[in-house]
């Protein structure tokens, strides 16, 4: 028998997808498919539907086409993109351009403003004359608007060079918190280091997402023991902020009182003597649901609690010591559920130059003439440095206040302040 390994196979194609083999004698060897032919293909079977198109996406051999971007295939969309696109940015540059504004900058009124009335040293600013009273920290301006701002009128503060995005300071809040519930403060781990108001327990606490202890950032265990407030010195071990965290206490906390007309811009005297503004309306109603009144208030035994184990954050002890210097009480621990303009402010804005809503008035028109406002200036801005402004007006109908921060590219500083 004549050995397979010296045999000569001569190949012949005897069917569709079948190889037939013979030796040189011209024997025939038995015949295989290709994996082709109707042989192998007839006793294998069928993929199931499922698994057929399971195999195809996973295995990315799904039909699709893929455009060439030629000049004339780019250019079309492009110019059709336009021809929308263009007279409706021409309508908004258009109506910007109708917006009568009227800004001006206060930060240095408690620097450069007298015990009286005097004109500022401004070039190009509304603002005609101005005064700071030292004892109270209020600075009195009266500026001039130009022209007649129809109602509604939207008043805002406007931040510069705040970061609200940042990753330590976007999460340092506590949703259950913030929502009413009664939480224990070791399970307020996102609140940074204004978790624990006890400064011994914040001594032990590590802080998520930062190095070193709590009490290490915390601006109320700085001082020796004895030199710390007394809300601080007579808190519970288990004491909390409340509301906890880097937002709520870098709230923006200057005082601003209503505005009074001193005359019009005729020779009539002023059809409205004072315009106010509500923060009633100006938050999200999304926002609104995220908070409520706390439940400490429900318990007779909790509400005896509120002075020792509710702290407020520090900055607003500076800002609001009538209220909450010597802490809460259950008269005074503040509704959040109702406080639009703190709901306003937890929201996070995406970049460093945000505006929030602050006021507005949706029934009378602000009149052309002088006005006067006091506002309360909680905090120095030089030592950020900083800037303070306001801006009104019509068509989008807004009043802005702005506040410059350049050099808080992190949030460590945010707890030092009043505002940001």
């Amino acid at each position: 028998m004549t050995s397979v390994a010296r045999q000569r196979s001569v190949r012949s194609e005897s069917g569709a997808g079948d190889i037939e083999l013979r030796t040189s004698e011209g024997a025939a060897l038995p015949r295989f498919s290709t994996g082709n032919g109707s042989s192998r293909s007839a006793n294998k079977k069928p993929l199931p539907k499922k698994e057929k198109k399971d195999r195809l996406w996973k295995q990315q051999i799904e039909p699709s086409w893929e455009p060439t971007f030629t000049p004339k295939c780019a250019v079309i969309p492009l110019i059709l993109i336009a021809i929308i696109f263009l007279p409706l940015g021409g309508y908004l540059y258009w109506a910007n351009t109708k917006l009568n504004d009227v800004i001006f900058d206060y930060t240095e009124c408690q620097y450069s403003a007298a015990s009286t009335l005097t004109s500022p040293s401004i070039p190009n600013s509304p603002i005609k004359e101005w005064s700071y009273n030292t004892g109270t920290g209020t600075c009195t301006i009266r500026f001039e608007v130009f022209h007649t701002l129809t109602a509604r009128v939207f008043m805002y503060i406007r931040i510069t060079g705040m970061y609200q995005n940042h990753r330590l300071y976007v999460r340092s809040e506590d949703a259950g918190q913030l929502k009413g519930s009664i939480r224990a403060v070791k399970d307020m781990e996102t609140c940074s280091w204004l978790q624990y108001a006890n400064c011994d327990a914040a001594k032990n606490a590590d802080w998520k997402g930062g190095t070193g202890k709590q009490a290490d950032h915390n601006p109320d265990c700085w001082p020796e023991a004895s030199q710390r407030d007394a809300v601080i010195r007579n808190a519970a071990s288990d004491a909390q902020y409340y509301p906890c965290g880097l937002i709520a206490n870098s709230m923006f906390t200057d005082s601003i009182t209503n505005l009074t007309c001193i005359s019009s811009s005729t020779s009539t005297p002023c059809r409205t003597t004072t315009y106010d503004f509500t923060e009633r309306g100006i938050a999200w109603e999304e926002d609104i649901d995220l908070y409520g009144p706390s439940r400490w208030k429900d318990d007779a035994s909790r509400r005896a609690e509120i002075p020792t184990k509710l702290i407020p954050p520090p900055a607003w002890r500076k800002a609001w010591p009538s209220y909450w210097k010597d802490g809460y009480t259950n008269a005074t621990l503040p509704d959040l559920r109702t406080w639009e303009r703190f709901q306003v402010w937890m929201r996070k804005a995406g970049l460093s130059t945000f505006r929030k809503l602050w006021g507005r008035n949706d029934e009378e028109d602000l009149e052309a003439g002088v006005w006067e406002v006091s506002v309360r200036d909680v905090f120095d801005v030089r030592r950020i440095p900083g800037v303070g402004s306001r801006i009104f007006s019509a068509r989008i109908n807004h009043m802005v206040w702005e506040s410059k921060v350049r050099s808080a590219e992190i949030p460590f500083d945010l707890v030092e302040i009043s505002y940001a």
